[in-house]
């Protein structure tokens, strides 16, 4: 049996740990809540009577709320509980508007 020398580490300040992990979830939760928006703004873009018309242009803005849609479906697995019920219906609004325009 071989032995692998190794440096010796601090342990990691538990305090620090805690705040950097709460800094991070509420970056990950501002994210999430910008693409939503976001992504509805695009959609009402599209959805607005007075709008330009060209279908080129609805189709980029639809392309650009169908990303901020996987965006958010990638980031919601690591929220907690509350945090996903922070969200609220948004993510469901946005997918049903894409339906129905897409």
């Amino acid at each position: 049996m071989s032995h692998f020398p190794t440096a010796y580490v601090e342990a990691p300040d538990l305090e620090k740990l805690s705040e950097l992990r709460a800094k991070t979830e509420r970056q990950v939760l501002g994210i999430i809540h910008s693409k939503l928006e976001i992504g509805l703004n695009f959609v009402a873009l599209v959805e607005e009577p007075y709008s330009n018309g060209n279908p080129d242009h609805a189709g980029q803005l639809l392309w650009r709320a169908e990303q901020a849609v996987i965006e958010v479906k990638q980031l919601l697995p690591v929220l907690t509980e509350d945090q996903y019920r922070s969200v609220g219906p948004n993510p469901n609004k946005l997918q049903e508007a894409l339906d129905r325009l897409g």
